[in-house]
């Protein structure tokens, strides 16, 4: 007994000997650069931290010193940057990361993606269904940025303005309708998402949905979910859930608090690829039936357009076209989401 005591104990003396290591190594690096250091014991990227930081840091800022949590929310995802510096080196036990805010820095960075590549992190999160722009490096990301960019043109954004006017509309109808009747609150903010999932279910796939529709989509037989709803899943687990491994989530016991979004979660990973190439099938039928010069609006057509002109070799793989879909809708979402939030918040404060 004491000589697997002691072995268990070396062992876990040596997982933390890495820990240690990895500070000290990420120290000495960051001294190296010249830039200002912001030094955590923690590692921010490991699996775990990432999982249970966002959920835990209401209870962390009740037992930790005020002190000690504004040092260690650096390194909760959700934290933008040091209230203090705009560029710095943020040292941990995991990477070396540098941070900045500094709009020329920044623009630097993003014109030389030859000398900052991509990390793994960043595959396990944004690449589950495919490599994308955002996951890719070298020619690859050439490649695709080269058919990317073709895509966002002035027939997407003539859908997507045509989209939001209708949804507007509908929004507008509905506050209005919900002030005449009742003291109830309405909850702009949930319509915020919902219009956004709405001009992205539009421009995406051209299926446009009325923003007061009272009777959702049903999921096709076979199906648990619905393309959008599998988007909206996929969407509140892109900060650490959607890395858990298949048989996670389909393990997950069901007497474990939240169960129920995590199952969804596993249908969703399930499903959402195969609703992508269903509609990517369908887009290319389309086109083949299409006339000259008719060309559909929709992000899923210029996308297979681009790549079809793209000329042989250089065209998007199937699970290229799948993760650039992903990226698109589920990025889109959270971003515009919360730039319609925070706009709505300024109108209010400002009319």
């Amino acid at each position: 007994m004491p000589s697997l005591i002691l072995l268990a104990g070396l062992l876990t003396g040596a997982y933390f000997s890495t820990f240690i290591y990895a500070l000290l190594r990420n120290l000495f690096l960051a001294r190296k650069t010249g830039f200002p250091s912001i030094i955590i014991p923690w590692d921010q990227n490991h699996i775990v931290w990432m999982i249970l930081s966002v959920p835990l840091r209401p209870k962390l800022k009740q037992w930790l010193p005020t002190q000690s949590f504004d040092r260690l929310t650096l390194a909760i995802y959700g934290w933008d940057n040091s209230p203090v510096r705009k560029s710095y080196m943020h040292v941990g036990c995991g990477r070396l990361e540098f941070w900045t805010a500094d709009p020329e820095s920044t623009t630097e960075i993003l014109r030389r993606p030859g000398s900052f590549e991509q990390v793994g992190l960043v595959d396990m999160l944004l690449a589950r269904f495919g490599h994308s722009l955002l996951t890719s490096n070298g020619e690859k990301w050439a490649k695709q940025r080269k058919i990317v960019a073709g895509v966002i043109n002035e027939r997407v954004s003539k859908a997507v303005f045509a989209e939001s006017i209708q949804q507007t509309d509908g929004l507008l109808r509905e506050v209005c309708s919900v002030s005449d009747h009742g003291t109830e609150t309405t909850k702009l903010f949930d319509m915020m998402k919902k219009i956004t999932m709405n001009v992205l279910s539009g421009a995406t796939m051209r299926r446009s949905v009325p923003f007061n529709d009272t009777e959702p989509e049903k999921p096709q037989a076979g199906f648990k979910l619905t393309y959008v709803e599998a988007i909206k899943v996929l969407v509140k687990a892109i900060a650490g859930p959607m890395a858990l491994p298949r048989w996670f989530l389909f393990g997950y016991p069901s007497f474990m608090p939240g169960f129920e979004f995590i199952r969804s979660l596993g249908h969703a990973v399930d499903e959402f690829p195969v609703h992508t190439k269903a509609l990517l099938q369908e887009g290319r039928q389309r086109s083949r039936t299409a006339k000259d010069g008719q060309i559909s609006r929709s992000i899923i057509s210029q996308l297979l357009q681009a790549s079809a002109d793209s000329g042989k070799g250089e065209a998007l793989t199937e699970e290229e076209t799948v993760g650039n879909i992903f990226i698109f809708t589920v990025a889109g979402f959270d971003t515009t989401a919360n730039t319609l939030s925070h706009a709505l918040v300024l109108l209010a404060r400002y009319p």
